[in-house]
């Protein structure tokens, strides 16, 4: 997992990650333990998960 200042307008951060493995699920438990975590832990309110809240394109078009 990757969380980086936002380089968009209205958002604090974005964050990347990735699961690898075969079992179902995985990548949906890490991203809901990864959300809670954040929520709790951080103290950014707008938190970006491009190209899974948010598409590619329509992230690219926030800087437009």
């Amino acid at each position: 997992c990757y969380v980086y200042p936002s380089d968009q307008p209205g958002y604090d951060a974005m964050v990347f990650y990735w699961a690898r493995g075969l079992e179902a699920g995985l990548d949906a438990r890490i991203g809901a333990a990864l959300r809670g975590s954040l929520a709790r832990d951080w103290p950014l309110p707008r938190i970006a998960f491009p190209g899974r809240d948010i598409s590619w394109d329509e992230w690219a078009k926030l800087a437009s």
